[in-house]
């Protein structure tokens, strides 16, 4: 019998690893979309849109995880093991963009939605992307500029946050 390189995507079956990783993102984007029902009617709009958007394709990557998971242990009757369960490189690639993703939603209730948008901008740049200071500052300013832009223009006053609603 002929054993396999599980972390191959390719060949690697029924990725465990992401479709936990879809699922949480799923929760987290359920969970946003009910925190986001007590906001101002305006200021729903983008959280909801947002929360639905990730949600759909989460669910999308986990029917095509599935699907692929499927179509390779088909493709591969003689095969042990065809699962990545047991795989610690899947989990150590998955966890920090869950992190990167729980901690811009904590950043948002705790520090409200535009201070944790330009910081996770700048971080997420910086230490992901690797992109050069003066580029990371330029993009970030883009993003917060565009997000402001479109909160002037539909009206929306942005979350502020548990800590500035404690210090006032």
């Amino acid at each position: 019998m002929m054993m396999n390189n599980t972390a191959d995507p390719k060949y690697s079956g029924l990725s465990i690893a992401r479709l936990v990783f879809s699922g949480l993102v799923a929760g987290i984007a359920v969970a946003a979309y009910l925190l986001s029902m007590d906001f101002a009617r305006g200021a729903r709009l983008f959280p909801q849109a947002v929360s639905i958007l990730v949600f759909g394709l989460a669910v999308a990557s986990m029917i095509v995880t599935v699907w692929q998971g499927r179509k390779a242990e088909r493709e591969e009757d003689d095969a042990l093991e065809t699962s990545d369960l047991t795989s610690d490189t899947a989990f150590k690639e998955v966890w920090p963009y869950l992190i990167w993703v729980m901690g811009a939603y904590l950043g948002m209730y705790l520090i409200g939605f535009f201070p944790a948008a330009g910081l996770f901008c700048l971080l997420f740049l910086w230490r992901v992307a690797r992109m050069k200071w003066l580029g990371n500052i330029a993009m970030t300013a883009l993003c917060l500029v565009t997000v402001l832009a479109l909160g002037v223009g539909l009206n929306i006053s942005w979350p502020r946050g548990l800590l500035p609603l404690l210090l006032a």
